[in-house]
């Protein structure tokens, strides 16, 4: 700090005063400067050029004048404060050593602490120009928290620690920043090489995340085992994650990392080969053209980077050597697929026209199953009255008798043999299935004889509950003429499953009163028809006004009436011919590909002058 002395004593009326300013002025500046030697706190000015680096306030390190947090300890409750250097924007300020502030008289809230001049740091409840920290402060529990940086009047100029962590293992920031341009060229540091990490053969490298098509996998830094004397080939499995080496090539399915050259026991020269790489599940680096042997995933998608409207057909093709090739297809115009067994002609499957898909409908059927050596389900000697039905499930819950009915069993076929010692009009054993209905007929019953050749019944009932877990069993209940005095014995003879068959039903249709204008074409799109089946009687009735000339029929599986989705045409129906009906009995296969049950007729008028009226009728096999 600058000194200033009363240098001229000649006729000065206060000499005494004069000299005990100068002895103040070098009292003051020595003990500024013992402050500095010995680490107390000091401040100066900086010089102007330094103003160019540090342009505004804040402090030196990340820790500069740090708060410590934690529970003050008794008697002065001291606060910790680190040692630090600030600058204020025009002068530098510093204390070597920590300092301790005691908290004892302060009350609870935000503290904050300032570098004034001269570098020794305090604490005060509201915030200055010179703040560089705030904390909380519970005077109760003594308790120092929440210290947080004050950055709305002081910045961090430069901090030692980490610049050094910046810099890593390299030398100079410029080094650092090349290898980082270097790298983000291709990948960043997904996979990239840890050059620090290497170890004789042992070859390091940074982790990263690969896909596999839907699959994420994370794989962490790590050293890969090299060959000695090989160019090693580095990769990394897509679907595991697991960075491999070895010493032939590029393994097909896994994304390539990099080629290491290896000599005495040392890693050599590092060729980079990574790659923005599109993964397939099983196929690692994705599809490889006529190598791959299949997929171990469940679907394979074609055509799978298509995004936008749908324009392109997608085809499965068999090569047949010199015969025809054939194929399948998903036909982008008609919304549906398609086959050829000829390489030529494509055919719809099924219902088509919109993906509708093939669905013949089901009912269901049912076929009975007959044991060869049938099975004994229940035996009870010495039987009282039971009080309420005996249980017996068949299913799998139970004894698994019946164990080859995914559908269900629709009917057990029973032998029953009972017996009982005073067998009269009351005495009897009823059946019913597992949990059915309260009171079975008499033809569920069976009545008790003197011995069991006298009365074997054979018993058809209910096979399962019906419920959405249906049980497979019956229930029976024992009447008795006295204690112990009845028996019971019951065989499973044989049983019906139920099954899922496909069938057909008889439609007729009719539709009046269809008129169609002199020279004109009229689409007609009748309801209520159905959406597939076999056509095998297709009438037209001309009524209403006669007219002389003649008409044409087009029937499409699409109310769009387009040439595509023809299905059916008669051209110059002659309406005077076989009292103006046509009739066409030659079977023809019908879809609406709508999916709506209707009919989508055109009928042409080519009579020039009359109006004609028509009835359509059609008998055809529709397809459950």
């Amino acid at each position: 700090m600058p000194i200033t002395l009363v240098k001229s004593f000649q006729a000065s009326p206060s000499y005494a005063t004069d000299h005990e300013a100068n002895a103040n002025a070098i009292e003051t500046a020595i003990n500024d400067l013992e402050s500095r030697i010995t680490g107390q706190g000091g401040n100066s000015t900086f010089d102007l050029r330094a103003n160019e680096l540090f342009d505004r306030n804040g402090i030196f390190g990340q820790a500069s004048y740090k708060p410590t947090a934690g529970t003050l300890s008794a008697p002065d409750y001291d606060l910790t404060v680190a040692a630090g250097s600030y600058y204020s924007g025009s002068e530098y300020r510093t204390k070597a050593t920590s300092t301790l502030i005691s908290m004892s008289a302060e009350s609870t809230g935000t503290k904050y602490v300032n570098v004034p001049t001269g570098g020794s740091p305090t604490v005060s409840t509201s915030a200055g120009a010179d703040t560089v920290w705030s904390f909380s402060y519970d005077t109760g529990t003594k308790v120092v928290s929440a210290v947080t940086f004050y950055s709305s009047t002081a910045d961090i100029l430069i901090d030692g620690d980490d610049y050094n962590a910046m810099l890593g293992s390299y030398l100079s920031v410029a080094d650092r920043l090349t290898a980082i341009e270097a790298a983000t060229g291709v990948l960043g540091q997904y996979y990239s090489e840890d050059a620090g990490s290497h170890s004789g053969l042992n070859f390091g490298y940074f982790g990263g995340l690969v896909h596999n098509d839907n699959t994420v996998t994370s794989t962490a830094d790590g050293t890969v085992a090299l060959t000695d004397a090989s160019t090693n080939y580095v990769e990394v499995h897509p679907g595991t994650g697991v960075v491999s080496a070895n010493t032939t090539s590029f393994t097909s399915g896994r994304i390539p990392l990099f080629t290491v050259t290896t000599s005495g026991g040392t890693i050599g020269t590092v060729t980079d080969k990574r790659s923005w790489a599109r993964a397939g599940t099983g196929g690692g680096g994705g599809h490889t053209q006529n190598t791959d042997l299949g997929t171990d995933s469940t679907d394979f998608k074609l055509n799978r980077l298509h995004t936008g409207a749908p324009s392109s057909n997608c085809t499965l093709t068999v090569e047949r050597g010199t015969s025809s090739d054939v194929s399948i297809r998903w036909n982008e115009s008609t919304d549906e697929w398609e086959f050829t067994n000829d390489g030529t002609t494509f055919e719809s499957i099924g219902t088509g026209g919109g993906g509708g898909g093939f669905d013949p409908g089901a009912q269901v059927l049912s076929k009975y199953k007959a044991l060869d050596n049938p099975v004994q389900i229940i035996e009870r000697t010495s039987l009282s009255t039971d009080g309420a039905y005996v249980q017996t499930d068949l299913g799998p819950t139970g004894t698994n008798t019946i164990s080859d009915a995914p559908q269900g069993c629709a009917g057990l076929v029973l032998r029953v043999q009972f017996w009982d010692s005073a067998p009269g009009a009351g005495v009897n054993v009823k059946f019913r299935g597992y949990g059915s209905i309260s009171s079975p007929t008499k033809s569920y019953t069976v009545w008790g004889g003197t011995n069991e050749e006298d009365d074997v019944g054979t018993l058809v009932i209910p096979g399962d509950n019906g419920a959405s877990t249906p049980t497979i069993g019956l229930e029976h209940l024992v009447t008795a003429s006295g204690t112990g005095t009845a028996n019971v014995r019951v065989f499973l003879l044989g049983y019906f499953i139920k099954v899922t068959g496909v069938g057909t039903q008889t439609k007729t249709f009719q539709s009046t009163g269809n008129a169609v204008t002199a020279s004109t074409s009229t689409n007609f799109n009748k309801t209520s028809f159905l959406n597939r089946g076999l056509v095998y009687l297709l009438k037209i009735t001309e009524t209403g006004t006669l007219v002389t000339g003649t008409y044409d029929v087009q029937i499409y599986a699409k109310d769009t009436f387009l040439a595509a989705d023809l299905l059916y045409q008669a051209s110059a129906i002659d309406p005077t011919a076989s009292s103006r009906i046509y009739t066409d009995r030659l079977p023809w296969m019908y879809l609406d590909s709508d999916s709506t049950s209707e009919l989508h007729i055109k009928i042409t008028n080519n009579d020039g002058s009359n109006t004609a009226t028509f009835t359509i009728d059609i008998s055809a096999e529709q397809f459950l």
